[in-house]
């Protein structure tokens, strides 16, 4: 990827700019509201806790002028920020994409690093169209076909990142072998499956590793997945996958907790060379269960 950014990722790096900016120049969220001529300090927390939707330019000005600003090339820098944080994003006007699910591909686009533990399915930038179209149809069987086709296209594209320009994003996955075994779509979709993921797991930026189901251990709650940025100066961020929602931690605790918590999963799952073997054994038992199936569909005929 020649750029590591989005629209999505801009906001954030504005929003961690402003509220440096506030505190080094010994403002309260009130005292900076009033200054800028914002009607609440509410605007100045949705501001610094990235919840704003469109940055305005002159709500930018101002603040660098409250902040005390004045340095026309870091003033040039940050309102450039503001108006690449109100560009729309390639997936705007998608309908399914929720705030949140916008929130994740926005900071995805821009990460340095993934580390993401799953269970229940192939993690998205895993699946194949098949696989996915045969999860999104078993989980909701009336989805149009529209929206089918928009998710398939929105993993695709996302899918670019691991594999597209001379730096793609990091990825070390941990997955629960029950995901590789539970047969979503038939033998024939499940084995096309586990093959290009034994395809990706050789790229040079992704490592992936497959927890036993014959380890003993506690696995955690939820799915989740840990975004650390190019710039160091960026907080992490995680995205927890619930059974009812998902949600954003910040919280620098919470995610270095997170991050044990990986770094345990890592020495209980198998090597990444383990897992590849584990990943061509299963396939190749699904090739057979899938010819053994059309042989007998055949003869049925």
């Amino acid at each position: 990827m020649a750029s590591r950014s989005s629209p999505i990722a801009h906001r954030r790096r504005l929003s961690i700019e402003l509220l440096e900016l506030r505190q080094q120049a010994g403002l309260t969220a009130v005292e900076a509201a009033k200054r800028a001529g914002f009607p609440a300090a509410s605007k100045i927390s949705n501001i610094e806790q990235h919840k704003w939707k469109i940055p305005r330019h002159g709500d930018v000005a101002a603040l660098l002028d409250v902040y005390g600003v004045t340095d026309p090339a870091r003033r040039d820098e940050l309102l450039l920020l503001a108006a690449q944080a109100g560009d729309r994003p390639w997936w705007h006007g998608i309908a399914h994409i929720t705030p949140t699910y916008d929130t994740y591909i926005g900071l995805e686009a821009a990460a340095r690093t993934l580390w993401g533990f799953k269970s229940g399915t192939v993690p998205e930038l895993l699946q194949t169209p098949a696989y996915t179209r045969a999860v999104l149809l078993d989980q909701t069987p009336s989805m149009s076909e529209r929206e089918v086709e928009e998710r398939i296209h929105v993993f695709g594209v996302r899918q670019l990142n691991l594999t597209e320009g001379s730096d793609p994003v990091d990825l070390w996955a941990i997955l629960e072998e029950a995901v590789l075994r539970r047969p979503i779509g038939g033998a024939a979709v499940m084995a096309e499956q586990l093959d290009h993921i034994a395809k990706i797991a050789v790229l040079g930026n992704v490592t992936l590793q497959v927890l036993p189901l014959d380890r003993p251990h506690a696995p955690p709650a939820a799915p989740f997945t840990i975004i650390q940025f190019p710039n160091p100066t960026d907080p992490a961020a995680a995205y927890l996958e619930t059974a009812d929602k998902s949600l954003w931690v910040d919280d620098k605790a919470a995610i270095e907790g997170l991050l044990a918590r990986f770094a345990w999963l890592m020495g209980l799952s198998l090597s990444a060379d383990e897992t590849v073997t584990m990943l061509s054994e299963i396939a190749a038992g699904l090739r057979t269960r899938a010819r053994s199936e059309a042989s007998h569909g055949t003869q049925q005929r």
